[in-house]
C-alpha cells in the first residue's frame, strides 16, 4: 500500500521526506496549524453563478470565495475544494471578461476610494508589532478551537483598540514593500475581528466551531452568518436558505 499513499497524499510525504522521517515505521510529532480560509468555508460571500461580490466588477473565486454552500460548517478538504477553485474560477473568469467587454477602456474610473486602514496614508504604527498581536488573539487553541464569549469578548475588545489605534496615527505615504505590508496587516485584523464578532453570534457548536458554553448544536441556527463593516462590524443571518440540487442550466447560466 505504500506506493499508493504515497501518490494519494504527495504534499504530506514531500514533507516527511524533506525531514528525513519514514512516517511508516517513525513515530513523530504533530501540531495544530491554523489555516483560515484555505480550509474552512468562511471568506468573501459570492452572490451568484457569475461569482459577484455585490461590487461592480469585483469577483472572488477560490479558497477566498465562501464555499459553505457546498460543504456547510465542515472543511471541504481536497476534492470539493479543488472542484471549487475551478468552477468559481469559470464563473469569476467568464464574467469579468464580459464585465470588461461591456465596459471597453475608460479614460478615468467613476469610483471613490473606500479603504480606511492599510490604504491612503493610515496604517499600524509597527506592521511586525500589530502582527504578532492580532496572531495572539487568532492562534492560540484555547481561543480560535475552544471558544467562549468571555474568551470571544476579550479578544474582540484587543482587536478593535488596534484598529482604533490607527484612526489618530500619522499619515504616512508608504510605497513598495512597506505599503504591501501595512494592506496585508490591515486585512488580518479586518478578517480577525469579522471572525471573532460572527462567532460571538453563533452560540451553539457546529462543524468546526466550538464554544465551550454552548456545546449543542442549535437547530434554530441552521444558517449561514453574514459579517462586514471596518470602524464598526455588523453579523446578521443570511435570509437566503441553501439550494439544493439546482443546476446552472436552471439558472440561466452557460454549461
Amino acid at each position: 500500500m505504500w506506493p499508493a499513499l504515497r501518490a494519494a497524499m504527495p504534499n504530506f510525504f514531500m514533507v516527511t521526506d524533506k525531514l528525513g522521517i519514514d512516517p511508516f515505521n517513525e513515530r513523530f510529532p504533530m501540531d495544530w496549524v491554523q489555516e483560515g480560509t484555505v480550509r474552512g468555508t468562511g471568506g468573501i460571500h459570492i452572490l451568484d453563478y457569475e461569482a459577484s461580490t455585490g461590487v461592480s466588477g469585483l469577483y472572488a473565486a477560490g479558497d477566498i470565495a465562501a464555499r459553505d454552500r457546498i460543504v456547510g460548517a465542515a472543511t471541504g478538504a481536497g476534492g470539493p475544494n479543488l472542484s471549487w477553485a475551478i468552477a468559481t474560477g469559470t464563473w469569476a473568469g467568464r464574467a469579468a471578461a464580459g464585465f470588461s467587454a461591456h465596459r471597453g477602456l475608460p479614460t478615468r474610473f467613476d469610483v471613490e476610494p473606500s479603504g480606511t486602514l492599510g490604504v491612503r496614508g493610515r496604517g499600524v504604527n509597527n506592521v511586525d508589532d500589530a502582527v504578532r498581536s492580532i496572531q495572539s488573539e487568532m492562534l492560540p487553541i484555547d481561543k480560535a478551537v475552544f471558544r467562549s464569549n468571555d474568551g470571544l469578548a476579550d479578544s474582540a475588545a484587543r482587536l478593535d483598540r488596534l484598529w482604533e489605534s490607527t484612526s489618530s496615527a500619522p499619515i504616512v505615504e508608504y510605497s513598495g514593500m512597506e505599503a504591501i505590508a501595512q494592506r496585508e496587516s490591515a486585512g488580518m485584523l479586518a478578517m480577525g475581528r469579522w471572525a471573532v464578532r460572527t462567532a460571538m453570534a453563533r452560540t451553539e457548536t457546529r462543524g468546526m466551531h466550538t464554544r465551550t458554553d454552548f456545546p449543542d448544536t442549535d437547530s434554530s441556527q441552521a444558517h449561514r452568518l453574514l459579517s462586514g463593516g471596518l470602524d464598526d462590524i455588523w453579523v446578521e443571518p443570511d435570509t437566503e436558505l441553501p439550494r439544493v440540487g439546482i443546476t446552472l442550466a436552471t439558472q440561466g447560466s452557460a454549461s
